[in-house]
């Protein structure tokens, strides 16, 4: 376990939480628990610095308060109680940070959440080169089926929502599961009656070309 003395109490009790939570995840494809393994040591092992964050952000998710009440319900409350700690030094961004099109709005203006590690604009970045982000999906929304260079997985934390590999066959995962996506392999997400929250966690290669899949983009 690193630590140093720039490290603040809630980065290091952060990362070492979901570190422990990426190990407990079973029931994994081999490439989906190697990546599970290799994020949770570069979270346990790495050097937290801090960085400088966004100078302008958006207000954090407005019915946060009930989301944590709901994770609470249905996860681990060790990992809730990390990000609740580190919460007030984050800055959120709304869903048009990484998708500013207007033609996106209709989704984007659906989620909202905050950088943790290793993106410009987190207040922390860690030696191992990991990128974690909060990200909050609101209820009866959809995050079209979509595509990427980077590798990532979606740590699921409240939400008893459906995701997707391919648009067609969707599936339904549990707070305390992964969903993992290669790089390059097509996923979505729609929410129900809760919202989802998910700590959205990226190995190299880094990298956010891609898009939404289809020529449509309201094809879900």
């Amino acid at each position: 376990m690193s630590s140093s003395e720039n490290e603040s109490a809630s980065a290091r009790s952060f990362a070492n939480t979901l570190g422990a939570a990426l190990e407990r995840v079973s029931g994994l494809s081999e490439e989906a628990s190697h990546f599970a393994r290799d994020a949770a040591t570069a979270l346990r092992t790495g050097r937290l610095s801090p960085a400088t964050p966004l100078a302008t952000g958006t207000r954090r998710y407005a019915q946060w308060t009930e989301l944590m009440a709901l994770a609470r319900a249905q996860h681990d409350c060790d990992l809730v109680d990390a990000i609740e700690l580190i919460e007030p030094e984050l800055c959120w961004i709304e869903g048009n940070h990484f998708w500013p099109e207007e033609r996106y709005r209709y989704f984007a203006n659906h989620m909202t959440g905050a950088m943790v590690f290793g993106e410009p604009g987190s207040p922390y970045m860690i030696e191992q080169r990991c990128i974690v982000l909060l990200h909050v999906q609101m209820p009866h929304a959809i995050y079209p089926l979509h595509e990427h260079r980077i590798p990532e997985a979606y740590y699921i934390v409240a939400g008893n929502n459906e995701w997707t590999h391919d648009g067609v066959v969707w599936e339904r995962h549990q707070p305390g599961e992964l969903f993992y996506n290669a790089s390059w392999q097509p996923h979505a997400i729609r929410t129900g009656d809760e919202p989802s929250l998910s700590l959205d966690v990226y190995l190299p290669p880094f990298g956010w070309e891609g898009g939404l899949c289809g020529d449509d983009p309201r094809t879900p």
